[in-house]
């Protein structure tokens, strides 16, 4: 896939997702995986409106294909791959867990490996690879469908600063536990540099409430975000911006 990508970029084409699935054969292994490689951008209306692809991006793709064979989300998680690790970028990269094996890895594809692989310069992919027999063994029970709400959902948007050794999945997992009315916890910034205690992260994040059975009160949404305030910081130890 990588190849693929290589005589792309090398055509000016900077803009493509490219899957293979196939079966790979070694001493005593035989399994069929799924190789996924996006570069550049997404483009919505043309060129008009563009979305770079990105660990994000990627992440949210392989939750999708999660959530088609039925795998809810407490049976999954996303394990950072090491700071040594000279394939995948540290920070932009991570392990896809199941029942606590690795079965997968997705993120952007480190500097050194883009230099080995003699890819142009400046370029970015976001590669993933997963074992599709680990997912494809997995028990799962019958999915289960969701009532639509009738009443209009409400979002907020908190920044705080987090440790960098703090998992994002955990603090999103943390803010979902704190009320069942929380349907969607989005990141949409990330930032670390000038002004930033250099151990953390600056994350800003979206915060969907849904109700199934009445339209929410201006004091319910602010007794929820205060309670959410309160959870992160005892919880996680986790400051407000």
């Amino acid at each position: 896939l990588v190849d693929v990508a290589s005589y792309n970029l090398n055509r000016k084409n900077d803009d493509f997702k490219i899957f293979e699935i196939s079966d790979i054969y070694s001493k005593n292994y035989t399994k069929s995986h799924l190789g996924i490689v996006l570069s550049g951008s997404e483009h919505y209306q043309g060129l008009l409106n563009k979305i770079k692809y990105d660990f994000y991006y990627l992440k949210g793709m392989v939750e999708s294909i999660m959530r088609m064979f039925g795998i809810e989300k407490n049976r999954y998680s996303f394990q950072r791959v090491e700071e040594t690790n000279t394939t995948f970028h540290f920070g932009k990269s991570a392990y896809l867990v199941i029942e606590g094996k690795k079965v997968g890895i997705l993120g952007e594809l480190h500097p050194l490996m883009i230099k080995k692989l003699d890819l142009p310069k400046n370029s970015c992919l976001q590669c993933c690879e997963i074992i599709l027999d680990a997912i494809l063994n997995v028990r799962t029970g019958q999915i289960k469908a969701k009532e639509i709400s009738k009443f209009q959902s409400v979002s907020r948007d908190i920044a705080i600063l987090v440790d960098k050794t703090i998992p994002l999945e955990k603090v999103i997992n943390e803010i979902k536990r704190t009320d069942k009315s929380i349907s969607n916890v989005e990141v949409f910034d990330i930032y670390s540099g000038e002004n930033i205690d250099s151990s953390k992260l600056s994350i800003a994040l979206n915060i969907t409430f849904t109700s199934l059975v009445s339209n929410f009160k201006d004091e319910e949404i602010v007794n929820m975000m205060a309670k959410i305030r309160e959870n992160l910081s005892k919880k996680l130890n986790i400051e407000l911006r």
